[in-house]
């Protein structure tokens, strides 16, 4: 379930029901186990808090009718049977105390809520990126590079031309920024780091044969940021990161992957971001090199270092970072990185406890039990879903 906005900029209310089809052979027997999704309808809102969505919700659920396949004409579906809850992480949805969740669970006791995985990461590296000034410095200064190609056909026309001399046309076209699917500005920086020297290329081609001031100073700005050591560091930096997530990401959006493998690669990537917080020095060399191939300085600008007036009860004077190293691996690399782990153990709280309760029924849990704990995990599971 989630609100979208129509064309009339009317609130609607989006229905998807997930269901499952126990198929048999024709002696009666399971054979197999069909996962389908069907989507309801639209529904207008009228109230958008939890307690006016609930009874969307409800109301929608207890009064539709769908048809499955021919073996069934029409299936009410019953709200006693549901299993699950997906929504989004707004409080209006996920609220523990007064949310749709939970109003919908107060209903049936075992409609667990899971916040939607796919978009669960998505909010990791919006947290881990947003939040620092110099990394949205960074993914501006993208933007406006897009920008600044995109909207001009001639400037456009110039840089596909430099790229297409050197047979990089095609994917290595510099891509906009997604606002909602970080993982998708893997693409972005990928472009960047391929392309960067044709895009300096353009660039400075732009500077000395245009005849508007305004485009050289836009074009002269660009190229200072893009050749400082600070950008190529961030390109080192997000480009792991993101390729770190970006695999997970298209994973959870695929039909057929279940929760048991979501957590493995979700605790594979939050390894593999640990891991990386330790090699700062191996980032830097890595950014060092990059920096050298495309001849860039390697040097961190100097900034201006603020101080406090000391008062007289204080113990020590006010102490900032004034090396442009430790500031950077301080301010952006290491806080980068630990909100990105953080979010990665705190998002997905959820999601482990549903895997844990449905461990028994996974082989690899099944082989390692004894048959005592075998036999004690059966009646929990058994307890928990009684009547199903």
């Amino acid at each position: 379930m989630d609100t979208t906005q129509d064309i009339a900029k009317v609130d609607q209310l989006s229905q998807v029901i997930r269901y499952v089809i126990i198929e048999q052979s024709e002696s009666g027997r399971p054979t197999d186990i069909k996962i389908n999704e069907s989507f309801l309808g639209f529904k207008k809102v009228e109230d958008g808090s939890a307690v006016g969505l609930q009874g969307d919700i409800i109301d929608s659920i207890k009064s539709k009718v769908i048809f499955i396949c021919a073996l069934f004409c029409y299936l009410g579906i019953d709200l006693s049977k549901c299993r699950g809850q997906g929504y989004d992480g707004a409080a209006v949805m996920s609220g523990p105390y007064s949310g749709v969740q939970k109003r919908i669970l107060d209903e049936v006791d075992r409609a667990v809520y899971v916040h939607c995985a796919a978009h669960n990461l998505n909010l990791v590296l919006n947290d881990a990126m947003n939040g620092i000034l110099e990394i949205g410095k960074f993914f501006a200064s993208l933007e406006k590079l897009y920008a600044f190609f995109a909207v001009s056909i001639k400037r456009w026309t110039l840089l596909s031309e430099i790229l297409s001399s050197k047979r990089k046309a095609g994917s290595l076209q510099l891509k906009r920024l997604c606002p909602t699917r970080w993982s998708s500005r893997n693409y972005s920086l990928l472009a960047i780091r391929f392309s960067y020297a044709d895009i300096l290329q353009a660039l400075a081609k732009i500077i000395l044969t245009s005849n508007n001031a305004s485009e050289q100073t836009d074009a002269s700005n660009l190229k200072k940021d893009l050749e400082s050591f600070e950008f190529v560091f961030q390109v080192v930096l997000h480009t792991k990161i993101l390729i770190a997530t970006n695999g997970v990401s298209q994973n959870l959006q695929k039909s057929d992957f279940d929760l048991w493998q979501a957590r493995d690669l979700l605790q594979a990537a939050r390894k593999e971001l640990e891991e990386f917080r330790g090699e700062f020095e191996k980032a830097k060399s890595d950014a060092v090199e990059l920096a050298k191939s495309w001849g860039v300085r390697v040097e961190f600008g100097q900034k201006r270092v603020k101080k406090t007036k000391r008062h007289f009860d204080e113990l020590c004077e006010d102490q900032r970072l004034s090396d442009g190293d430790k500031r950077f691996k301080v301010n952006v690399f290491l806080a980068c990185l630990d909100i990105a782990i953080s979010q990665l153990n705190h998002r997905f709280v959820g999601l482990n406890q549903i895997v844990d309760s449905f461990a028994i029924i996974q082989p690899q849990v099944l082989l390692q039990l004894t048959a005592e704990e075998l036999a004690k995990e059966c009646d929990k599971f058994r307890e928990k879903y009684y009547d199903d």
